[in-house]
């Protein structure tokens, strides 16, 4: 964009804006909490079920190391390496 064309930032609408967007994300996390509340253990497994599910589609053949894509185990490492912290914090290990 030229300078002629740009349209000069209204800090006081762009902090307004991120404001609302903030609020808006407590609110759906808030949603989000009850839902998850409200969920019964059967209704959490079959979502965990279709998203497991749905994940072998796009891993691969999971008799072959086809699944074992570098970065799939540089993100189980990572994630191992969390719960570790994890429960060292709360003195489980």
């Amino acid at each position: 964009m030229s300078e002629e064309t740009r349209t000069p930032l209204d800090k006081k609408a762009m902090h307004e804006a991120l404001d609302g967007y903030a609020i808006a994300a407590e609110v759906i996390e808030q949603e989000r909490i009850e839902r998850l509340r409200r969920m019964t253990p059967r209704e959490s497994w079959a979502i965990f079920t279709a998203l497991i599910d749905t994940g072998q589609c796009f891993l691969g053949d999971p008799a072959t190391l086809e699944v074992f894509q570098p970065s799939r185990i540089d993100n189980m490492l990572f994630v191992r390496v969390v719960f570790e912290k994890l429960a060292r914090s709360q003195g489980l290990v």
